[in-house]
Parts: structure tokens; C-alpha cells; sequence
């Protein structure tokens, strides 16, 4: 128990000492990092927020039935029962044609086109509210739809769900790719950055080894090390991150992948934060383990 907690404070006493040690490397691979994750911060919030904006316009999709010119009470009542019986179906309300005679009228253009015609041309028709998940699967629905008597017409926008789906699907895969590419582009940096620190202990790696030193004495502190630096620039990431989004909440007017981004609710930015952090941990613990594999390092340690 007693040897577990001193090599624990071995390994804690020198890697804090080695980050503290080497003040200029140690700046430029936090540097580094908190870099690379600024970049990747960018790319997940503008991929979030176009994310949720076609998300929602996809939520948004609804489905109309124009009822037929001569359709009746029988007829209406039939179809709405039909509709809320569906378990596709949210909510469905009905616009007579008196209702959307008012709501054309409100352009002065239309109203004067209308008034021209001397009657009412508009149909009774109905709003159909569909579940998210019933979105995209209604070719039954208003297939059964237009075979009623009493309808003339169904609309839900088939092409338009079918876009925004591959919309998102490309979205998502893009912002996949060009995180990967920031992180393995941050990866490279960092182990380069961490082998030339290595490179700069050769000695005394060299010395712990002929000293019968173990392994965890050699690499337990410089794993810890680049556990810290990564640590250490993702936070650093995050501060900037945080005061940047503020400043920009007051600069940024108007629409827009930035300013979407900006306003994405906190949880998603605390999300993000979380990630990043993970993320900046892993890239220097990542680093400094490939770093030990450096060729000098297998063959003289």
C-alpha cells in the first residue's frame, strides 16, 4: 500500500516538476492544443448549429388536405376522424375557406384578385401535425388520403424532407471529417512537440536506464506530463472559448451559421466544453505515449 502511494507521488512530483521545468516547450505544446481545439470548437458549433436548424426545419414539415369543393360535414368529420386515429398524426385543425378567404385578403394584391372574382374559390382544408418520427413514411397515408370522396388534394413535401434529410446526413458527415482532420492534424503537432522534449532529456533517460530505474520511474512522470499540457490547453481552450461567445453574443446581429452558433443553448456549449476538455487529454496523453516510442528511446531505455 505504502510503495503503491509513493510511486503515485513519484510519478505526481515529477511531472508537475517537468511542466514546470521546461517553461518554453511546455507553453508551446499548450499553445498548441488549445489551438487545435479552438479550431475544432469552431467546426462542432457551426455543425451543431446547422445541425438543429435544418433538425427543426424537418420537424416543421406538415401535411395539408385540401377538402373538395362540394365536401360536407359527413365528409370533413370522416377524414379528421381518420387522421387523429393515425399514430403518425400529433394534432390536425381544420381552415375553412371563410378563414383562409381572410388570411388571402391581407395582401392587398390577392384581395383585390378575389374581389375581382365575385367568390369565394377556396376549398375547406385541414393542417395536419405529424410526429418527428412519422416524417418521410406517409406515401400510405396519402395515398388512403386522396381516394376519399371528399378530398381533392394532399400535400406534405416529400422532395423538400427528403433534401433536408440528406442535408443533415451531409452536415453531420462533413463536421465528422473535418474534426478528425483538426484532431489528427493536433495529434501530429503535439507527439513532434513532445519526442523534441524527450529529446531534450536523452541524458537523463539514459542515466535512470543504466541506474537500473524502472519503467514506470522513466515514463510515469512524462506521461503525467503530457497528460497536463493537454489538461492545461484545453482549459485554456475553453476560457478563450467562453469569452469569445460572450463578446460575440453582444457584437453578432442578424442570421447566420456564426451567429446560430453563438446562440446554441448553454447545455450544448457545456457539452462542448466537457468534450473538449476530454479531448485535450487525450491528445496529450496520446502524444506523449507515442513520444516514447520514439526509436531512441526503445533502444537506449
Amino acid at each position: 500500500m505504502l510503495k503503491g502511494l509513493f510511486k503515485v507521488f513519484f510519478v505526481l512530483r515529477e511531472g508537475v516538476l517537468a511542466v514546470v521545468r521546461g517553461k518554453g516547450l511546455s507553453a508551446s505544446v499548450v499553445g498548441i492544443v488549445a489551438a487545435a481545439l479552438l479550431q475544432l470548437a469552431v467546426v462542432v458549433g457551426v455543425t451543431r448549429a446547422l445541425d438543429r436548424a435544418l433538425v427543426s426545419a424537418k420537424d416543421r414539415f406538415e401535411l395539408t388536405v385540401f377538402l373538395s369543393a362540394n365536401a360536407g360535414e359527413k365528409d370533413r368529420s370522416r377524414v379528421e376522424t381518420l387522421l387523429s386515429g393515425d399514430a403518425r398524426v400529433a394534432s390536425v385543425s381544420l381552415l375553412t375557406k371563410e378563414q383562409a378567404l381572410e388570411d388571402f385578403k391581407r395582401d392587398p394584391e390577392i384581395a383585390r384578385m378575389l374581389d375581382a372574382l365575385g367568390e369565394n374559390p377556396l376549398t375547406d382544408s385541414m393542417s395536419v401535425i405529424l410526429k418527428p418520427e412519422a416524417i418521410g413514411r406517409l406515401d400510405d397515408l396519402a395515398e388512403i388520403l386522396e381516394k376519399d370522396p371528399g378530398v381533392d388534394e394532399v400535400q406534405y413535401g416529400r422532395g423538400e424532407w427528403e433534401t433536408v434529410s440528406r442535408l443533415i446526413h451531409s452536415v453531420r458527415l462533413a463536421g465528422i471529417l473535418l474534426a478528425s482532420l483538426v484532431l489528427a492534424g493536433a495529434l501530429f503537432i503535439v507527439v513532434n512537440a513532445l519526442a523534441l522534449m524527450l529529446a531534450s532529456r536523452r541524458y537523463e533517460f539514459r542515466l535512470l536506464s543504466r541506474l537500473g530505474a524502472p519503467d514506470w520511474a522513466k515514463a510515469g512522470p512524462f506521461l503525467l506530463e503530457g497528460l497536463l499540457h493537454g489538461v492545461l490547453g484545453s482549459g485554456l481552450a475553453v476560457v478563450l472559448l467562453e469569452v469569445g461567445r460572450r463578446l460575440l453574443a453582444r457584437a453578432v446581429v442578424g442570421s447566420g451559421p456564426l451567429n446560430a452558433a453563438v446562440h446554441l443553448p448553454d447545455a450544448d456549449w457545456f457539452l462542448m466544453y466537457g468534450l473538449l476538455l476530454a479531448a485535450g487529454a487525450a491528445l496529450g496523453l496520446i502524444g506523449a505515449l507515442l513520444a516514447l516510442r520514439s526509436p531512441w528511446v526503445r533502444a537506449k531505455t
